[in-house]
């Protein structure tokens, strides 16, 4: 089993033009969210000796983005199929 990080959707084209909203976020703060809900599946996995994957740093840098401009682009969930297949054949190689 392995547990990935959510993606941060706050440099998204959707959220350059949705933020910030009703209720004060903006994509700092969308930011801080997201590394907490991260750091806090972090610390589960571990407990329960699960590989935890973190892809965030990855989606804030790339900027790739479906036509929609808030969902992952194909290039990048294949990013994300590229670090989950090394953590398998890691673990498979152990």
């Amino acid at each position: 089993m392995f547990v990935l990080s959510i993606p941060d959707w706050g440099v998204s084209p959707f959220a350059a033009s949705h933020l910030p909203d009703a209720n004060g976020r903006d994509s700092a703060r969308v930011a801080e969210e997201i590394d907490a809900f991260n750091g806090i599946a972090e610390k589960i996995a571990g407990r329960y000796e699960v590989e935890f994957i973190d892809i965030t740093p990855h989606s804030r840098a790339a900027s790739l983005f479906a036509p929609d401009g808030l969902h992952p682009s194909g290039e990048l969930y294949k990013y994300w199929a590229e670090e989950l297949t090394r953590g398998i054949t890691t673990r498979l190689a152990k």
